[in-house]
């Protein structure tokens, strides 16, 4: 080659590719040449195409970025959903998004491990799983048109879920009615308590209450006076232990049913004392804000279940709705929020929405 000779590029070259020959062998690239080689680099860095790096390593078979070059073609090679992963990304998904994401697919029955706004291998492998499921290819990312048609199906799965749970409410009142009028609606105080053991927040709960107030004003009325002052004993230690002293001082003492109800409530609760630390500690792990506190709470009082002042705090009015809207779902009344429940509250939130 003449000293006069050039080189001229042909056929395809990316868009702001700027073509610069190698150093001739034998001496150093100048300071000059070297920043040319960086800015052709950087360049195909910003491509991130195998075309891009190719294209570098034409004109630097050797050069200082050879070696990350071939490096990044083969990651790129490797990657079998490489195109799907970019198109998700530039989706930009905000955390929230991910979070609604994920609520979808469990409401689908497609288990994402967990509702984070994180998306880790179980998100991914419910992904693939629903994306098999509607005849995509299943690359575990998402592109616009699925995150359309997932939220579509959540939202029918929603308005699905919620008509069940209607029937379920209706069938649920209509054998409360039923039992109240075979015990507490006769009066008497076997009948009343039977009722309470079987619904103890249940249509006719303050009837029966009040009505077993009165019941035991006359027995107290009534009762002999040792009677009467072993019972107030007991129900001033109010001990499981106190109650089986009366009982067994008293077996048909004008308080002994009394005394075996409240023995019961007292072991029920102290077994039901495990389950509320169990349900506290889930619905702490879910690490509400009072934003969302406040939507929840805005929810149940929309499906007239009457939790109160909306506020974001729940006190014992909350409890008492979260309880009805679990059993009415039957996904275990505790009366604290857990993932299943919280699922399914914003999803008929969002349900809710698009019927405005």
């Amino acid at each position: 080659m003449t000293a006069n000779a050039t080189i001229e590029p042909e056929g395809y070259l990316p868009r702001g590719f700027v073509f610069a020959p190698p150093a001739p062998q034998g001496r150093l690239p100048t300071q000059a040449e070297q920043a040319q080689e960086t800015a052709v680099w950087q360049g195909a860095v910003a491509l991130d195409t195998v075309a891009a790096y190719e294209s570098y390593l034409r004109t630097y078979p050797n050069g200082r970025y050879a070696i990350q070059a071939r490096e990044a073609i083969a990651a790129i090679q490797d990657e079998p959903f490489r195109a799907e992963r970019l198109a998700e990304d530039r989706l930009a998904l905000s955390r929230e998004e991910r979070r609604a994401i994920q609520r979808n697919l469990s409401l689908l029955n497609f288990d994402p491990r967990g509702i984070d706004g994180i998306f880790g291998p179980g998100t991914r492998g419910a992904i693939r799983n629903w994306q098999q499921q509607n005849g995509f290819a299943q690359t575990g990312y998402l592109d616009a048109d699925q995150i359309a048609r997932l939220e579509a199906q959540a939202a029918r799965r929603a308005a699905q879920l919620e008509a069940e749970a209607e029937r379920q409410r209706q069938a649920a009142e209509a054998a409360d009615r039923a039992f109240w009028e075979e015990t507490g609606a006769r009066g008497d105080e076997a009948g009343l308590r039977a009722y309470l053991a079987r619904y103890p927040e249940g249509l006719f709960a303050a009837d029966a209450t009040e009505q077993l107030a009165r019941i035991e004003a006359r027995n107290r009325a009534e009762a002999e006076a040792a009677d009467r002052a072993a019972w107030d004993r007991a129900r001033q230690a109010d001990t499981a232990e106190a109650f089986r002293e009366y009982l067994e001082a008293f077996p048909e003492g004008r308080f002994a049913a009394e005394a075996r109800a409240r023995l019961d409530a007292i072991l029920r609760r102290a077994e039901e004392a495990e389950g509320r630390a169990a349900a506290e500690a889930a619905e702490a792990a879910l690490g509400l804000n009072t934003l969302t506190r406040r939507v929840i709470e805005q929810r149940l009082a929309a499906l007239g279940l009457d939790p109160g002042a909306v506020d974001g705090n729940f006190d014992a009015g909350t409890r008492r709705a979260l309880r009805a809207y679990q059993r009415d779902r039957s996904l275990g009344a505790t009366g604290f929020l857990d993932e299943a429940t919280l699922v399914r509250l914003l999803a008929d939130t969002l349900q809710q929405a698009l019927d405005r």
